[in-house]
Formats: C-alpha cells, structure tokens, sequence
C-alpha cells in the first residue's frame, strides 16, 4: 500500500525522480517525468551510461563516488544532456542513501530543472566580470565607498593618480585620505551631500601619497540597490594640464592686450605729445607772466591760477596714460558705461586728427555693468583710432548706448546669446567700410587690412577678447563706402555703482603742530617745494636728497621724526631699501611713501612693505596735508 503511494506521488510530479542501487548503479525506479526526457526506458541501465552516454565512470557529483552516509544530503549542479533535443540544460540534483528493508543501500535521487535560474546567474556573472574591467580599466579614478565614506574599492587609475594601493586604503575614510589642507570641510560637505542622494560635480584640489597637490574634476554619485542608498561611487579626473593650459592660455592673452595697449599708444603718442605741450606751453606762458609782475610787486593770482589748472590738465592725462596702458589682470565691478565712455572720449578727442568729429547719445538711464573699466576704456580707444583710420580725409565718429531685451535663440558672430537685459554700446563711423570677406576675418588675431608697419592687427581680436571675457557679445556691420557699426552687450546688472568719492577738505594750518617731518627725495624741486609747504602748513623740516642720507639722519636723530615722507625712484638706495632699513631701526616708524609713478600696484605694494600710506605724485597742498593728518592723528 505505501509503496503504492510512493509511486503515485512520484508519477504526478513533474520533476525527474529516480532510485538507483549504490552497488550496482543500476536504475531501479524512473518516475514519468524522467522518462519522458530519455530516448530510450533508463530503468534497469548503468545511470551514468544511461544519462551520460560516453562516459567512463560515475559522476564525480554523484553521492555514489562518496563515503556514504546514509544520513547526508548533498546538493549538486550538473549538465544534463537532453539527447532527444540535442541540448544541454541544468539541474540540481538533490540525493540520499537510503536502507532498504531488505539491507540494500539505493540512492533516491531528484533533479529540479535550474537551467533558466543558472543561465541567469552566468549571465549576471558575466556582466559583474564586464561591469569590473569598465572600472578597472577605465581611465579616470574611481573609488567606491559605503555611505560612511570608508573606500571599498579603487580602480588601478587610482592607484596611478594618488599612489595609493587597495590594501593601503580599504576602510579608510576617502575624504580625510585625499582632503588638502584647508579642504577637509568641503571634501566633507560633498560626500554628506551625496549620501543624501544628491549628484555632485565641482572642480577642486585632491593631494597624492606624496602630499602633493593635483587639481581634479570630481564626480560623485549615490549606488542604489532597489532604490536604497547602498554606497558612494566617486570618479576623479586630472584636470592639472588644463588648468596649465588655462592659465599659460590667460597669460598669454594678458600679453596680447599688453601688446594691443602699446600699439594703440604709439598711434596716441602724437596727440598725448601735442596736448602735453599746449599744457606745458600754457605753465611756461603765465609763469614767465607772474614772475615779470612780481618783480614790479604786482600780484596777478589769476596767471597763477592758469598755471595750476594747467598743472591739473596735465596730472589728468598722465593718470589716463597711466591706466591704459596698465599690466594688469581684469578688475571687475559695477560701473556706468556712459562715465567710462566721457573720460575716455577726453583723451580720444585729443589724440585723434582735428577733421574727426565725435558725436555722443548716451541714453541717460542706463543700467549697470560688471566690468574693468580700463578694459572698456581700450575698447573705446581701439575702436575710435580704428575708425579714425577708415576716415583719412575727416569723418563722423559717433558713440552712443541703449539698454535692449534680448530674447530666445538670438546669436551673435556664431554664439548663441543669453537671453536677458543688456547694455548696448554702438560705436559708427562714416568711414570706407568694409566688404562682407573683410568684416568676417576681422576678429581674427594678426589680420589687418593696413599696410605693413602700421598696424599688428591685434586691435580688434582684443576687442572681441574683452567682451567675451565679460560675458558680452560683439557684432559687426559694414559695407564699403557706408561706415561701418560695431554693437557690443554687456549684460545689465543691478546694484550700486562702485565709486570712489574724492572730498578735498580744506587746507587746515597747523599753527601749534611743531612736529617733525623728513623730506627724502631726489627731485630739488620737490625737496623745496615740501618745504615750502610744510613750513606753512606749521611742520619742522628736514630734507635729504637719498635713502642712504635719511638712513643716517634717522639713526642720528637728536630729536624725535614723527613723519617720513619718501620717494620710491631715488638712485642708490632706493625707496623700498630705504624703508626696509628705517624699520629696522625703528619698527613703529610712520613713513608716507610718495612717487610718481602712479598708484597702480604700488600702493599696495608700499603698504605690504611697512609704510603707513601712500600718496601719487604730483599732489595738491591739501592732499598732502590730508594724507599727513590721516597717519599722524
């Protein structure tokens, strides 16, 4: 009866089941679903013949080649061949010895079809293999880690960039392993903010095994595994090359609007040197006046008023010259372009042929730009000298500005514009013009349709260098015999101008302020001029005409020097030597350096070195007396 259920049971299954005899290996039960699988009945047939034709022995799975142990279980996977479809296909076997009532040992033996489940499991194998020579062989760095940041795994580029090795790095923390000093927040900051699921891509510093610093790209992205945050996968890329080339690429163009600056002076020299000699004319005219009428006691401060308007026109243009053709990288700030356009237009009008006339409409409203205002100043000046050479016998030239909208998908010389306010500088002319092949090679560097030795042809390519560098745009419009237009946009900024308000106070005369102050200068007309004003202004003076003698008279002193003023061009010891001995007898010196080469870079510079202020030549009394009162007080 049992045994009869056993075989019904065994029939209605679909999965192969069979009993073999351990000693003999024969099969003695072959249920229908195993039958059905067979060419031929295996009953009764060597099982490892019958299911494996060919084959010299049992199976090296099979419980019949172990030590048996009527009480073990073994869990086995093999190819079945399926010789009716000529096919192979995978089963897991799962046999037991058994005693039989009569003493026999028979093995029970049931094969589930897992064909599907290990080709999956193969397939997924596959791909875990291919998955692993992407990251292995991929040529940025990428190291994985858990949500803790503790690294995982590295691939070998990572190795390469930081030198470091698996073993050296598993379970450490990524961030405090590749963080530069000063960087352990933000390194912090991005793996917390991809822990929380957020993708990340910033361009920073990481350092090597070395300690050595590498400018990188990192890309950082959350692992997910069913929609669980399981990891950290972050992928470096040495961008130290670029940033040379980026950097070599911005001294470069630096030097190119050096360059440009120089070319356009040579074309200015003429004019800044006519109008020099008007000023000069005009001091020389009204001082040879005022000294003939003080010598017969007749005082004409009006003649001395020209000289000093005279003086002023000209520490004007020097400053102009000063900051066109400073060396010096982009200062951007809030500006207003019709301010830039009107100094500009001083030094233009000047320097330009007599027969050009300049025209402005500058809308009064106009909006705000971030921007250098000495790079828009060499705009303005390469185009006017550009159009005043398209306009040898006389011309218009004419600068006007508009605040415009711009819309979607509107473009500019092939770039495509951000769509936004913007300030507009149209600068025309009624020159020649230009042909449609001329006018799209114009901003090219080095092209120039001027004969040779008047012009490099960098011009123009510096003016479209510069917009750009403001995030501006820059086109042309010309047709020969019609002038030609340049538009430029800027984008319009909100904000408050960045100015510098000069107050010029009245000068106060110190009657009970008996202070000393030494005179260090080179100049004999500067010594006595100082003395002169200081004398008046109620100072005790001393003077000296090199650093070496100041030097001497300071560590000699008999009475307290409450103030130094110092030149910086003196021969010998020069003014910054000057300095640096002064502080060394006495590190609380005030020293108050004034030169005349302009205060661009130097102020700076003089401050850093350990004076007290700093004041360009050529000053005004109460300029000077201001600076004085400013350290003194």
């Amino acid at each position: 009866m049992e045994q009869d259920v056993f075989r019904m049971m065994m029939e209605t299954l679909d999965t192969p089941v069979y009993v073999t005899d351990v000693e003999t290996n024969k099969v003695l039960y072959a249920n229908a679903a195993l039958k059905k699988r067979m060419p031929v009945d295996p009953v009764g047939q060597v099982c490892w013949k019958g299911f494996h034709p060919g084959s010299s022995g049992p199976c090296s799975f099979c419980s019949a080649s172990k030590p048996l142990d009527p009480k073990r279980i073994l869990e086995n996977v093999s190819v079945w061949d399926r010789l009716d479809v000529r096919e192979e296909r995978w089963y897991r076997h799962i046999n037991r010895v058994l005693a039989m009532p009569d003493g026999r040992l028979v093995r029970f033996d049931i094969a589930f079809d897992v064909h599907d489940k290990v080709q999956g499991e193969v397939k997924l194998r596959e791909q875990m293999a291919f998955y692993d020579q992407l990251i292995e062989n991929s040529p940025v760095a990428i190291v994985i880690s858990g949500l803790d940041g503790n690294i995982v795994r590295i691939n070998q580029e990572f190795t390469r960039l930081f030198g470091y090795t698996l073993e050296e790095v598993r379970g450490k923390n990524v961030s405090a392993l590749l963080a530069p000093e000063g960087l352990e927040k933000e390194a912090h900051t991005l793996r917390s903010q991809i822990a929380e699921g957020q993708r990340i891509h910033v361009e920073t510093k990481r350092k090597n095994k070395l300690g050595q610093s590498i400018d990188v790209a990192v890309t950082g992205s959350p692992l997910l595994s069913a929609n669980r945050l399981v990891g950290i996968q972050a992928v470096y890329m040495d961008i130290s090359s670029r940033k040379e080339a980026e950097m070599e690429k911005a001294r470069l163009e630096i030097q190119l609007i050096q360059a440009q600056k120089m070319e356009a002076l040579g074309v200015l020299a003429g004019g800044i040197a006519h109008d020099f000699n008007n000023i000069l004319g005009a001091i020389m005219g009204f001082g040879q006046m005022a000294l003939m009428d003080a010598q017969k006691g007749i005082p004409k401060p009006h003649d001395i008023a020209q000289i000093l308007k005279s003086a002023e026109r000209a520490k004007q243009l020097v400053k102009q010259i000063l900051m066109f053709s400073r060396r010096v990288s982009p200062e951007l700030r809030l500006i207003q372009l019709n301010d830039v356009i009107r100094q500009s237009l001083i030094l233009l009008e000047r320097t330009l042929p007599k027969n050009v006339i300049i025209e402005q409409n500058l809308q009064p409203d106009l909006g705000l730009i971030h921007a250098d205002p000495t790079q828009i100043d060499q705009i303005i000046m390469n185009l006017g000298t550009n159009a005043a050479d398209a306009m040898p016998n006389g011309g218009v030239l004419r600068y006007e500005t508009r605040m415009e909208q711009v819309e979607e998908n509107r473009q500019y010389n092939g770039l495509k514009m951000n769509p936004g306010s913007y300030v507009v500088l149209r600068v025309s002319d009624t020159g020649c013009g230009m042909d449609d092949k001329t006018v799209r090679h114009i901003f090219d560097p080095f092209f120039t349709t001027k004969g040779v030795g008047k012009g490099t042809g960098l011009g123009l390519s510096t003016v479209f260098g510069i917009v750009k560098g403001h995030s501006g745009y820059i086109q042309c419009i010309s047709k020969p015999g019609k002038g030609t237009i340049f538009d430029l946009y800027f984008p319009a900024q909100s904000g408050r101008e960045e100015v510098c308000d000069i107050i010029v106070e009245p000068v106060l005369v110190n009657e009970n302020d008996h202070r000393t102050i030494l005179v260090v200068d080179d100049d004999p007309f500067i010594r006595e001029f100082c003395q002169e004003i200081l004398d008046r202004l109620g100072y005790h003076v001393i003077t000296c005409e090199s650093g070496e003698e100041a030097v001497q008279i300071y560590r000699s002193k008999q009475e307290p020097i409450d103030l130094v003023i110092l030149d910086l061009g003196m021969p010998g010891m020069g003014g910054y030597a000057c300095l640096q001995q002064l502080l060394k007898i006495d590190p609380h010196v005030k020293v108050l350096i004034a030169s005349g080469y302009g205060p661009i870079g130097h102020s700076e510079r003089a401050i850093e070195a350990g004076a007290k202020g700093y004041i360009a030549k050529p000053y005004r009394m109460e300029e000077l007396n201001k600076a004085i009162q400013k350290i003194l007080r």
